[in-house]
């Protein structure tokens, strides 16, 4: 397959820093043109999707340069500086939008970058009731509810386990670290099972997972639910 004429890549795509009130700091995001022709980037700060914080970007954060170009396989890096402003509390987010222009269209990357207000963090997870979706492969579905100031985003193992017999391992996988939750609201993670069949029947599925944040603070989150997978896919929990 040729190289796509357009293409660029960014690293790190998540920055996760803390800091007091006051304190600075900086960084650098490392790109790439990836693709077979020289291209220009723009560089802007915008805030995270649906943002939870009253500050907006360009009152802590700056990036520069705003714009450059970048020959094919040529890198560069955007320096980016963070000030923690006062009256902040929990965390600020925003979002790095890299653009290029690419045959009349505008291509956008993001990355995300978190900045934790150190003494002012409060973490309240709570792992929802977990369910299953049978299919090929059976998925075990597991939402997470924040309650708290900061994100945080969920690594770890989930088993289901056979109800009646011999209570054994009947499917299990690992949610990796990626998507985060975001304070107030609750995000569902997709789990994917192996094997990739499950008969009807009653099981027991659990998740034994971390929580990934700023703050470093520990965020365990532990949960147990018991239903029945019926023919038709469709998961019961039982009460």
């Amino acid at each position: 397959m040729m190289p796509a004429a357009w293409g660029v890549s960014v690293n790190p795509t998540v920055v996760e820093l803390r800091g007091a009130v006051g304190e600075q700091g900086e960084g650098a995001f490392e790109v790439t043109n990836d693709g077979t022709q020289a291209t220009t980037i723009s560089v802007d700060a915008e805030p995270l999707a649906a943002a939870y914080t009253a500050h907006t970007p360009s009152e802590w954060l700056t990036v520069n340069p705003a714009s450059f170009t970048l020959q094919p396989g040529e890198r560069g890096q955007v320096v980016y500086r963070v000030t923690v402003p006062r009256g902040a509390e929990g965390e600020l987010a925003a979002e790095i939008v890299f653009a290029q222009e690419a045959d009349g269209l505008q291509v956008r990357f993001g990355a995300a970058l978190y900045l934790a207000v150190e003494g002012t963090e409060q973490l309240r997870l709570e792992l929802e009731p977990l369910s299953l979706r049978g299919g090929t492969p059976p998925v075990v579905i597991v939402p997470v509810s924040n309650r708290g100031n900061l994100h945080c985003r969920p690594e770890g193992e989930v088993a289901i386990h056979r109800a009646q017999g011999d209570h054994g391992v009947a499917a299990h996988g690992r949610l990796p670290p990626g998507m985060p939750a975001l304070p107030g609201r609750t995000e569902r993670f997709f789990v994917s099972m192996t094997p990739d069949t499950l008969p009807p029947g009653p099981y027991q599925l659990r998740a034994q997972l971390q929580c990934h944040n700023a703050a470093g603070l520990p965020a365990a989150l532990v949960g147990e639910q018991v239903g029945v997978l019926h023919e038709d896919g469709r998961w019961t929990s039982a009460p």
